[in-house]
């Protein structure tokens, strides 16, 4: 007769590594001007409660039978840290590219799997075969100038490389069609002649006028076909 021991195991949590939980966002801005050949794009912002906190992935499901979109937001939550009582900003730009056109809802998922409505992205139908209306320049970086300017308006400043002679600084189309977006339009002006390549830094500053109470969005559209965001 053979005596069979019983041992027992013990699984060991890694308590160092962060957990991953649903985070809802503050706001979702929803910039207009969209076409049905555009990259559309979504900004979420939020503010995290502690430093344990850190941002995680994004995902938006689109349903196109009912046209609504779900955005689920997830943030990194180290339990174990010590952690600073601040509250801490964070944004997500959210690429849903083409769209059909139409009107869509746009919504969060809860961490009950609930979701919450948060506003409504028109997409036009175009039958142009360019992308954009207009051509923009290369921004790569912007900032926004609050205070300790010669005006009493927010100065934006947008800078980038300019990499053909035939591509130069046309104009600056402002729009504000979203209570709490404000679209900038950096257009370029181009030449189809005599070009060759150069490496020559750009600089355009642009006065903001009648800006929206509270939170808001920066929307710069770039050459590349995406953006850059600011709340």
């Amino acid at each position: 007769v053979c005596a069979l021991s019983t041992m027992s195991f013990t699984t060991s949590v890694d308590t160092s590594k962060p957990d991953l939980i649903v985070m809802v966002p503050g706001d979702v801005f929803i910039p207009s001007g969209f076409d049905d050949n555009d990259n559309v794009q979504l900004v979420a912002y939020g503010r995290f409660p502690n430093t344990c906190y850190h941002v995680g992935p994004v995902n938006a499901v689109l349903n196109a039978t009912t046209h609504r979109i779900t955005i689920t937001n997830e943030a990194y939550h180290t339990p174990n840290a010590i952690c600073l009582q601040v509250l801490v900003p964070y944004s997500q730009t959210i690429n849903l590219g083409v769209l059909s056109a139409g009107n869509y809802d746009v919504e969060v998922q809860k961490a009950d799997r609930s979701v919450a409505l948060m506003g409504s992205l028109p997409v036009a139908h175009t039958d142009n075969p360019n992308i954009d209306d207009y051509t923009y320049l290369p921004v790569e970086e912007f900032h926004v100038a609050l205070s300790g300017v010669q005006t009493e308006n927010p100065i934006i400043t947008m800078t980038g490389i300019f990499r053909t002679t035939c591509m130069s600084y046309l104009e600056t189309r402002i729009i504000h069609n979203t209570a709490n977006v404000i679209e900038i339009l950096p257009v370029a002006d181009l030449k189809t002649t005599d070009c060759h390549e150069t490496l020559a830094p750009f600089e355009v500053k642009e006065e903001l006028k009648s800006l929206p109470h509270g939170r808001f969005l920066i929307h710069v559209r770039t050459l590349n076909g995406r953006s850059l965001n600011q709340v």
